[in-house]
């Protein structure tokens, strides 16, 4: 509970618009633990690691890929929007599929993703994201993770 107050004053802290002297970053890497469930009765702890490029000069747009483990497994690309470039807190809307692996399936997966990025300095940003998939004409994978991602 400590932790989740921590951030939402974090969160609020930030939210006006960024520093002046923060400079576009094309790269970010990005460390989210995770809560995972591929089924509904199935949840599991998860944990992703995302790579994130910028398409335009700003950094709004970005295409992403990432590696997903839990009582699966996931590898995914797919595209990003931060939808306010100049603000300290903003939500974040992307799309994208990937391979998925679990004990029932082995085959192609489709999601999309909600969340919110928190500038903390100009090259550390904190992910706070859900995610809902499907796959084989069923509900999941689903992921909730709360990260940490350097930019570079």
């Amino acid at each position: 509970m400590r932790v989740a107050w921590v951030v939402a004053v974090a969160l609020a802290a930030g939210a006006g618009t960024a520093a002046a002297d923060e400079v576009p970053r094309t790269w970010t890497l990005a460390v989210e633990p995770a809560w995972g469930r591929i089924h509904d009765d199935d949840g599991a702890a998860a944990g992703s690691l995302r790579v994130f490029r910028a398409l335009d000069r700003g950094g709004r747009l970005r295409a992403q890929a990432g590696l997903t483990l839990s009582s699966y497994g996931a590898l995914d690309v797919g595209i990003e929007v931060r939808l306010c470039r100049s603000c300290r807190v903003a939500p974040v809307l992307g799309v994208g599929g990937g391979l998925l692996s679990e004990d029932e399936y082995g085959g192609t997966f489709a999601r999309a993703t909600a969340g919110l990025e928190a500038v903390l300095a100009p090259r550390l940003v904190l992910r706070a994201t859900v995610q809902a998939g499907t796959h084989d004409g069923q509900a999941g994978p689903h992921l909730a993770a709360l990260g940490l991602g350097w930019r570079f």
